[in-house]
């Protein structure tokens, strides 16, 4: 849906390295918003549908360089002044694997460290097109005996986020049956 992903373009109050819109859905859905915000980069995956995992995984590989990359859902978008103290949260805690934004391990908006991929890998993109690739991440933190998460908006109110209207029939369909492969997949 573009429009969510204009939202989101429309709320970034702070400058960033890189601003990428990354469309999973239908090619060439995007070309306007390409051509209205010409500071952000474009990405279609050649291959069709990447999901979610497949979608937070290349973002990492194109800017591996990048010692952290705020990850958001097309749905959520930035309150006043929220941008700049994630990345002032990044920048103090570079080591720790994943920073929350809010008092709550939900993966709708995120930062992934660097460091956080290296010990304890990519996510896995098994899980298609969505759900359960958070719930195998969060396992492998406890796993290793990680559990103190960092926050980068402690307090404040939540980082908006929601869809005016979900994706239809077919695809609800889709999700319902692949939910159903994803979570045998996962037990």
């Amino acid at each position: 849906d573009v429009s969510l992903i204009e939202r989101l373009a429309d709320s970034v109050d702070y400058p960033v390295k890189y601003k990428v819109a990354y469309n999973n859905g239908v090619a060439g859905a995007l070309d306007g918003f390409r051509e209205k915000h010409k500071d952000w980069i474009v990405k279609e995956p050649a291959i069709g549908n990447r999901g979610v995992a497949g979608s937070w995984n290349d973002c990492a590989t194109w800017f591996s360089e990048e010692p952290a990359w705020l990850v958001m859902n097309d749905d959520a978008w930035f309150l006043k002044g929220y941008l700049k103290k994630i990345c002032d949260c990044a920048d103090r805690c570079p080591q720790a694997p994943i920073i929350h934004l809010n008092n709550s391990n939900a993966y709708y908006a995120f930062v992934w460290t660097a460091a956080g991929r290296k010990e304890f890998g990519t996510f896995d993109e098994t899980f298609w097109p969505a759900y359960y690739e958070d719930t195998d991440m969060r396992v492998r933190h406890r796993l290793k005996g990680f559990k103190d998460y960092t926050y980068a908006l402690p307090g404040l109110p939540p980082l908006p986020h929601g869809k005016p209207r979900t994706g239809g029939v077919n695809y609800s369909a889709m999700i319902q049956g692949t939910g159903l492969i994803n979570r045998t997949y996962w037990l």
